[in-house]
């Protein structure tokens, strides 16, 4: 495994992390626009893109 690898799956396991002490799921896109979801337990999906940006939003809350 690469470090870029390695690095995007720390950051994937902290914002999984993140989304599941805020009962949100996240999951991967797998239509365009590919990307990243967060979801409520309802399904409603608040923020979708990188994980960057829903790192973001969850920190905002």
């Amino acid at each position: 495994m690469t470090d870029d690898n390695s690095s995007i799956i720390d950051q994937l396991e902290k914002v999984t992390a993140m989304a599941e002490e805020r009962a949100y799921g996240l999951r991967r896109n797998p239509r365009p626009p590919y990307g990243w979801e967060l979801y409520t337990p309802d399904g409603r999906v608040p923020v979708f893109g990188s994980l960057g940006l829903i790192e973001r939003f969850l920190q905002s809350e």
